[in-house]
């Protein structure tokens, strides 16, 4: 897996006048889609303290329209793109509980998740939803961004 760890800002590249025209790139609808859906998933890990149970995550993607056990419009059989494409992309670790009778399983971010999303973009992302609520509202989940960008005490480490 190659992860693009260069911070490239394009505008900033055009107006040096490298020479280079630079355009975005265009991606299918359907990978816009499931990128979004993706960080949706993402986001409702992360506010529920970086770990969901199944049952819980799917119970709120239905309030979105989205069931398991339904084809979507877009993302098709959406069990088998969280647990199964995500998850072999390395965004989503979907995790069987121990002991459990019948299987209990949790979503976790991925490791490619951890080196590709922020954890500040999953909470500017949710506190977009919620008219632009101020991240520092979140307790918790602005302290795991804190820790996460390494400042401690308002210092940067």
């Amino acid at each position: 897996m190659l992860v693009n760890r260069i911070d490239t800002d394009v505008d900033e590249l055009e107006e040096a006048g490298h020479g280079h025209i630079l355009t975005p790139m265009k991606w299918p609808e359907e990978d816009n889609s499931k990128t979004g859906l993706l960080l949706v998933v993402l986001s409702l890990v992360f506010m529920n303290g970086e770990v969901m149970q199944d049952t819980h995550l799917w119970h709120t993607l239905r309030k979105l329209g989205i069931d398991q056990d339904m084809p979507h419009e877009v993302f098709g059989d959406t069990k088998k793109l969280l647990t199964q494409e995500f998850v072999r992309q390395g965004y989503i670790e979907y995790i069987r509980q121990p002991n459990t009778d019948p299987a209990v399983y949790d979503f976790r971010w991925g490791q490619r998740a951890r080196h590709e999303i922020s954890k500040r973009t999953c909470l500017n992302f949710v506190c977009q939803l919620y008219d632009d609520r101020d991240p520092e509202q979140w307790t918790s989940q602005y302290a795991a961004v804190l820790e996460d960008e390494g400042v401690q005490n308002g210092v940067q480490t």
